[in-house]
């Protein structure tokens, strides 16, 4: 039994407060037997499996020495009694009375002033440390369990102690890695593409980049369009503005913002629960808006734009087909191919839904390439002329009758050579719809855009030329 308040590495009885005398356990407290948490509940003792955790000696990142221990009991959990993995993580630990899912451990490392500047997670050991104890010390484990499956972790302790035994190594062979450049290097291996990404996402910085990236080639070790896609997904998650912050807080301390208003808890400044109070009152849209730059900042250190048709068109096309790499307009010729039907340009929850393929933080990018198959919606004094024959007509054509496969009708429809619509109105003449118009715009002025290319009708001759009569206009 632990004479102190604290936890302690060992067989997990010692960490079991029971109360005994020179007699043996008292009749009045936990006995330490029949109602031992070990054979009654035994998936429920964080504190037991947190220091069984250290019992186990896990290989680690700098830092995680009082984090990476939490996770045994989410393994335990998960595996073992089939709790769902996201259940089991919130269970891991009880530190601040905190609730938190993996993703809500995201949030909890992208409100930091350390991810806003791209800095990384601090592991000082002191007050501002942000992984000891804390479910974002450890939640890139959870990331990689949900995206890969806990075989990349099983595997990789399997792997170590046989290296041990054996007295090898399975490290990179092409350059000397940094501890923490080795550990991701090794992970990768087990997961089959390169993770750099998520690590670097999670705080933890390549030490050389360089180094590592020649090593993930050498070892054929790509990065996948899926996990852009996962990191991308964060972006949803970013609390807005002040009541998005303060939201986020109460979800993860209930209760502990309206209970320490009288300043009788939460009081630290460089931790827990205070580290929201102190700020929450002068948060505002701009750091929201720190945390969305510095999220796009990181994707795109590792998947540049130029990666994805500079635009990033293609990036599901590519995940669904066989591009042997990210660069679309290389490889897959992605970007000349047509938009996916029903594709948006304006507002979006997922990639798939915007014919770019990228939802930037609720809005689909842009396509700097083509121009899209299906026409944006335009005010009628703000329809780019170069998408419609110079003069923009065809607009409304190309929109109600979906044949062009893109806004360039000139090019793609010949839709300027073909007749013009009956009895249209060609520039400053009275419209209230685009299809009044000959130029196919109608201007918010009310008068027709005129059309460059269009010739008036001819009016119908006087008297039947010579040619259509037999010259002596017989019969």
């Amino acid at each position: 039994q632990s004479k102190n308040s604290v936890g302690s590495i060992g067989f997990p009885q010692t960490n079991t407060a029971i109360l005994a005398d020179e007699n043996g356990p008292k009749p009045d407290g936990p006995v330490g037997q029949t109602d031992h948490w070990m054979l009654n509940t035994p998936w429920t003792s964080r504190l037991n499996y947190h220091e069984m955790g250290h019992g186990q000696r896990p290989s680690m990142y700098r830092g995680e020495r009082e984090a990476i221990v939490n996770f045994l009991i989410v393994y335990i959990q998960n595996v073992k009694f089939g709790i769902e993995l996201d259940e089991a993580f919130v269970g891991s630990t009880s530190v601040g009375k905190n609730y938190q899912t993996t993703d809500l451990a995201a949030v909890h490392w992208m409100v930091t002033e350390n991810f806003r500047n791209g800095a990384e997670m601090d592991y000082s050991n002191g007050y501002l440390d942000e992984f000891k104890y804390q479910p974002r010390g450890y939640a890139k484990y959870a990331d990689i369990v949900r995206l890969y499956g806990w075989h990349v972790l099983t595997f990789l302790n399997a792997q170590e102690n046989l290296d041990f035994e054996d007295g090898t190594s399975s490290s990179c062979t092409v350059r000397s890695l940094d501890s923490a450049d080795d550990r991701t290097y090794r992970l990768s291996i087990q997961a089959g593409e390169d993770l750099s990404p998520l690590i670097h996402f999670w705080g933890i910085h390549p030490e050389n980049s360089d180094d590592l990236q020649a090593c993930m080639e050498e070892a054929n070790l790509q990065r996948s369009p899926e996990l852009k896609e996962h990191l991308e997904q964060y972006f949803y998650h970013i609390p807005l503005g002040q009541d998005g912050f303060i939201r986020y807080f109460d979800t993860i301390y209930p209760d502990q913002r309206e209970k320490c208003a009288d300043g009788s808890c939460c009081t630290s400044a460089t931790h827990g629960c205070g580290w929201f109070m102190t700020r929450m009152d002068g948060w505002t849209d701009s750091d929201s808006q720190d945390i969305v730059t510095a999220l796009q900042a990181t994707i795109d250190l590792y998947y540049p734009p130029e990666h994805d048709c500079l635009d990033n068109r293609g990036l599901n096309q590519c995940k669904k087909a066989t591009c042997p790499d990210f660069a679309c307009r290389s490889y897959c010729g992605i970007c000349l191919e047509p938009y996916p039907e029903g594709c948006s340009w304006n507002a979006c929850t997922l990639n798939e839904e915007c014919c770019s393929g990228v939802c930037d933080y609720g809005t689909c990018r842009g396509d700097n390439n083509i121009e899209p198959t299906l026409p944006p919606t335009f005010p009628p004094d703000q329809i780019p002329p170069e998408f419609d024959c110079e003069d923009n007509r065809g607009y409304n054509q190309c929109k109600n009758n979906q044949v062009c496969p893109n806004l360039a009708c000139r090019s793609y429809c010949g839709i300027c050579d073909q007749p013009l619509p009956e009895d249209c109105t060609n520039g400053g003449g009275v419209c209230v719809d685009h299809t009044d118009c000959c130029s196919g715009v109608c201007e918010s002025d009310g008068t027709c855009r005129t059309d460059k290319n269009y010739v008036p009708p001819t009016a119908a001759p006087s008297k039947p030329p010579s040619q259509f009569d037999c010259l002596d206009n017989r019969g």
